[in-house]
């Protein structure tokens, strides 16, 4: 398993196997169907990442070396979006509605859909870089994506203009996550801690209570005071207070997690072992 994501309630879950299919569930996971988007190869595709509208009935998914992928019927049927190419797509994200995405691509560039994925815009203007996941606020005027050996970038208006986060230092940057309004950011580090922003990125804290040796999947509920962190060959970590303090879930087992999503009020969290 290499990505989940959750609607806003939590009972319309999606996960997708790093070399095999998309799986969708309507019951909180009691139940699964296995989605086959494009069966043209198999094993199907190498996906790397997935997104949902708040309602469930929007996806996005993409695949490393491939295209990115939309469905508006919870997955029962796919759309292969040949406009934004064929690229080492890293992750995707979504606004509420699902009309607005935004996809990172390995070595490449950020690209931004305004129309569910039909047509995408190259954001050459941030540069080509090593980008890692990209976060998106409820409207999707809000951005934030990370690099791996680079900073953090954040967009105000939904990906045309980005701004270079340094005040976070130059690291290896691996995952980001946003409240709803795009306000408060939490992002990790591989081989380091979990950092938080209050004011859109432009100042950070370093939360050491959480730290692995690999890679840190976060993610935030829709007002940010609660966050759960992933980490690689260890412990799921949550917070409740903003990322003040942590508490270490290690009821679950030490995994390799890799994808982790939290519903809207935080209750909910779902996490996928690689």
């Amino acid at each position: 398993w290499s990505a989940a994501a959750l609607s806003s309630d939590g009972t319309k879950l999606v996960t997708v196997s790093r070399y095999d299919f998309i799986y969708t569930s309507a019951d909180a996971g009691s139940s699964w169907i296995v989605r086959y988007p494009d069966t043209s190869l198999s094993p199907n595709r190498k996906w790397r990442s997935v997104a949902s509208s708040s309602d469930g009935s929007r996806l996005a998914g993409a695949v490393s070396g491939g295209y990115i992928y939309t469905s508006s019927s919870s997955g029962a049927t796919w759309d292969r979006q040949d406009s934004a190419g064929k690229r080492d797509w890293y992750t995707v994200a979504s606004s509420a509605d699902g009309t607005k995405l935004a996809a990172t691509s390995i070595g490449g560039y950020i690209y931004t859909s305004a129309d569910s994925g039909s047509t995408w815009t190259e954001r050459i203007g941030v540069g080509s870089r090593n980008w890692r996941v990209i976060t998106s606020s409820a409207d999707g005027s809000k951005l934030a994506a990370v690099v791996n050996n680079g900073y953090i970038y954040t967009s105000a208006d939904s990906g045309t203009t980005w701004v270079e986060q340094t005040s976070a230092g130059l690291r290896s940057w691996q995952s980001v996550a946003s409240s709803a309004d795009g306000s408060r950011l939490v992002a990790s580090v591989i081989g380091g801690y979990v950092y938080t922003s209050s004011d859109y990125g432009a100042t950070w804290t370093e939360r050491s209570a959480v730290s692995s040796s690999g890679r840190i999947s976060v993610a935030s509920s829709a007002d940010g005071s609660r966050l759960v962190a992933a980490t690689a060959a260890g412990y799921i970590y949550v917070s409740s207070d903003y990322g003040l303090t942590w508490a270490e879930r290690a009821g679950v087992g030490a995994r390799d997690w890799w994808g982790i999503a939290m519903s809207a009020d935080g209750s909910k969290v779902m996490a996928s072992a690689y």
